[in-house]
């Protein structure tokens, strides 16, 4: 994104954004096909933060950003992944008011790793509640 100014002198200059679209769907496209060259993904394969889709590697950094507090977005994000594609209740992660409930949550995952369900799950593969969803 750039800022284009409308060319008046200050205080009447104004800025507006300018989307370089193209600009940015070519580095899209770029990092994508690092990935798929670097990762030796293939056409189906399903792509989460940069890899093959994990749900061991999304359980795992979704704990460790619950630990820390840190990108509370993301940490939305890996919940609702790992939520859909296992069809673990992650209700308690929040309170009534939408607060992350850290020890709850932290608990919660622990333990869907400490149990190895992870490892029901193959590695680029989509599911849905535990079920695979066909190519």
């Amino acid at each position: 994104m750039l800022w284009e100014s409308n060319g008046l002198p200050p205080p009447f200059e104004e800025s507006t954004p300018v989307f370089l679209v193209d600009d940015y769907l070519s580095l899209i496209e770029e990092t994508f096909q690092g990935l798929v060259s670097s990762q030796r993904l293939y056409e189906q394969e399903a792509l989460v933060e940069g890899e093959r889709l994990n749900i061991r590697n999304v359980a795992q950094r979704l704990l460790a950003r619950v630990r820390t507090g840190a990108h509370p977005d993301r940490i939305e994000m890996g919940r609702m992944l790992l939520e859909a594609t296992t069809g673990l209740n992650c209700r308690a992660f929040f309170d009534d008011s939408g607060r992350l409930k850290n020890l709850t949550a932290a608990t919660i995952v622990e333990d869907f790793l400490e149990r190895g369900d992870a490892d029901r799950y193959q590695p680029g593969v989509r599911y849905f509640f535990g079920h695979r969803i066909p190519d």
